[in-house]
């Protein structure tokens, strides 16, 4: 319930083989722009910062942060739910000022219907603000790009991502209450109501991304009001090239998890199929 600019390393439970983290969205206690930046990810440990646009001072009051730490692979979760999880260095970069470039990422699960896609930088090579977006998310796969404060106007440098895909809907994992949800084409620059309908008895940890592009300036989720019903979420631009922040409708895909700890899965990409550790999750 503190993160600031200045880093916090997170260290985790357990020690696993080849971890992803997620950690957006920040909540709205300070009203400047601010992503959640993933850096020195370690087996058994990773390090987190708020990172703000060079037009703003750069120092953040404290946020709240939810995060999900996973390992690398295609699993099945105790619940029946399939949940790919992977990673991949691009420079790909979009930007106002820039031609748009995208990775296409191809999903090695077979999905039934259209998952819901997490995204978030495991690397700080570059700036310390950037963001990633994502658009074109099918059954099949997804397209990736980093993307710098509105007023970049060179490409971007090698940065690795991760994502993490799993099937929309409600379940239990390892007896905590889950769900995964699209909010299609619905969110803007206002305050916009998710309800999760999931049975939280509290308020859950919750994770968030963008998954259109419908707008090309350079933006980014904020939640706040979050509680066992729900959690409102809004599109929030930087001012780094310009003070407007309207900004179009997007889609946002969001997980929230009651509870914290370990969680297990059964590798599917592995010929043996053993059930083990896949996961941690917790606050910040």
């Amino acid at each position: 319930t503190n993160l600031t600019h200045v880093p916090q390393t997170i260290q985790l439970q357990h020690s696993f083989v080849d971890p992803v983290v997620f950690a957006q969205s920040a909540s709205f206690q300070g009203s400047d722009p601010t992503v959640v930046r993933v850096t020195d990810v370690q087996s058994d440990r990773f390090t987190l910062f708020l990172a703000e646009p060079e037009n703003l001072d750069g120092s953040h009051d404290p946020e709240i942060i939810s995060y999900l730490v996973l390992d690398r692979g295609l699993w099945r979760l105790s619940d029946g739910s399939l949940l790919e999880v992977g990673k991949i260095d691009t420079s790909a970069t979009v930007g106002q000022l820039l031609a748009n470039n995208w990775e296409t990422v191809e999903f090695a699960g077979t999905f039934a219907t259209t998952p819901v896609v997490l995204g978030q930088l495991q690397s700080t090579a570059g700036e310390a603000y950037l963001n990633m977006r994502m658009r074109n998310n099918s059954n099949t796969g997804v397209e990736l790009a980093l993307e710098q404060q509105e007023s970049a106007t060179t490409v971007h440098g090698v940065e690795t991502v991760g994502y993490l895909a799993i099937e929309p809907g409600v379940g239990q994992w390892d007896g905590l209450a889950f769900g995964a949800g699209h909010m299609a084409d619905a969110v803007t620059q206002d305050w916009y109501d998710i309800s999760f309908g999931a049975g939280f008895g509290s308020a859950p940890k919750f994770l968030s991304s963008l998954g259109t592009y419908r707008g090309a300036d350079s933006t980014h989720l904020r939640y706040h009001s979050l509680d066992a019903l729900g959690v409102q979420v809004k599109v929030e631009e930087d001012t780094s090239l310009d003070a407007e922040t309207s900004h179009a409708v997007e889609t946002v895909g969001y997980l929230a998890i009651e509870g914290q700890g370990l969680l297990s899965g059964a590798e599917l990409d592995d010929t043996i199929g053993q059930v083990g550790q896949v996961g941690q999750v917790g606050q910040v």
